[in-house]
């Protein structure tokens, strides 16, 4: 995952939001939870609404010291990879990976979040603001 960031993404310019890479981190990561025994639930005949509240129910619920060895190997692997993403000099490569951290829950994904936070926020708006901390809080959406 990471070349087409360093190779495709990096070089475009627009909304550091937004774009179908944007959503890739969703699909990763969200897939990698599904496939731990922590996420075994029925979606069937839930609304929007219902699926949003099941989501952060479970999103809450993640435990990464449950994990198996082959699960945190996994999951250490994605952390790095978004670790490697953050470091590339574009902000939309940047809020990729901070969307991924916050899907994750890896035990160090709030501190990196917070150093990024830390680190950026005078270019910031309130509202991008918000939106890292929900990040570093592992609620993004």
């Amino acid at each position: 995952m990471y070349i087409p960031f360093r190779d495709v993404v990096a070089l475009r310019t627009g909304d550091k939001r937004g774009r179908a890479y944007w959503m890739w981190w969703d699909f990763v990561v969200h897939t990698f939870w599904l496939s731990t025994d922590q996420c075994r639930l029925d979606y069937s005949g839930l609304d929007a609404e219902q699926l949003m509240d099941r989501y952060k129910q479970i999103a809450a619920a993640h435990d990464f010291a449950a994990l198996t060895d082959e699960e945190k190997l996994t999951a250490e692997t994605i952390f790095l990879t978004l670790l490697k993403i953050l470091a590339i000099d574009n902000v939309s490569c940047q809020w990729a990976a901070l969307h991924g951290f916050g899907h994750l829950h890896h035990p160090s994904a709030a501190r990196i979040v917070q150093e990024y936070l830390d680190a950026h926020r005078a270019e910031l708006d309130e509202e991008d603001v918000q939106w890292v901390e929900s990040s570093r809080d592992g609620c993004c959406i």
